[in-house]
């Protein structure tokens, strides 16, 4: 996320997926100009006819059940602008606010699935791998390759750690020459914890949404 999503010091953004041990200690950095995070990002742009969804997937033998965010929205431009804005993996800088550097590892390509990047969201340096790229189907996938501690403190108990995975997929609309996004996440959360991740999650959605909104009409 894009996505989008490091609150109050705590880890996040975009979305991801499996826990791979410590995977590296640069989350644990800084980068420069630290902000901290959990504001709104900007009044929505741009979008027409929005939607929301929360589904709870059923538990498969052996694993956490699944939960997920999701969010669509009509954006006034044609679907070949978008997708050649968020077709790389590497482009996070150019239309998620907030996210102030990015890089590609070990020299891979930002359509190349496999490709893990590291960028810096809010002063947090995070980790996520392209797990899927389709230019047929104008879709990406992506996972974090750490575990999300929830980010919120407000006193309560927080919810366990969650695996999570996102997926940015766009749709053409005739009409007018417009696209239509589709943005989800998907949580593997303790089954107490689902409806708290899921809740936060569509809260963070929109937000990163209406940023590329916001990109695209100071483009146009």
């Amino acid at each position: 996320m894009t996505s989008g999503a490091l609150v109050n010091g705590d880890i996040l953004v975009g979305f991801a997926a499996s826990l791979q041990g410590s995977a590296t200690n640069e989350i644990d950095m800084l980068c420069e100009n630290c902000m901290p995070i959990g504001g709104a990002i900007g009044n929505r742009v741009g979008f027409a006819g929005t939607r929301r969804q929360s589904e709870r997937v059923r538990k498969t033998k052996g694993k956490p059940p699944m939960t997920q965010a999701y969010y669509s929205a009509v954006l006034d431009r044609p679907l070949d602008e978008v997708w050649s804005l968020i077709r790389d993996f590497n482009n996070y800088p150019a239309y998620i606010d907030g996210v102030s550097e990015s890089v590609i590892e070990d020299d891979r390509r930002g359509d190349e699935v496999g490709a893990i990047r590291r960028f810096c969201y809010l002063g947090n340096w995070i980790r996520q791998r392209l797990v899927d790229h389709s230019d047929q189907q104008h879709s990406l996938t992506y996972a974090g390759l750490e575990a999300l501690p929830y980010p919120q403190d407000d006193g309560s108990p927080k919810p366990a750690p969650a695996h999570y995975q996102g997926t940015m997929h766009l749709r053409p609309i005739t009409e007018g020459d417009r696209t239509l996004i589709e943005w989800s996440v998907a949580l593997a959360t303790e089954p107490a914890d689902a409806d708290r991740w899921q809740a936060l999650f569509a809260s963070w959605i929109p937000g990163w949404a209406d940023s590329l909104a916001r990109t695209l009409a100071r483009a146009s």
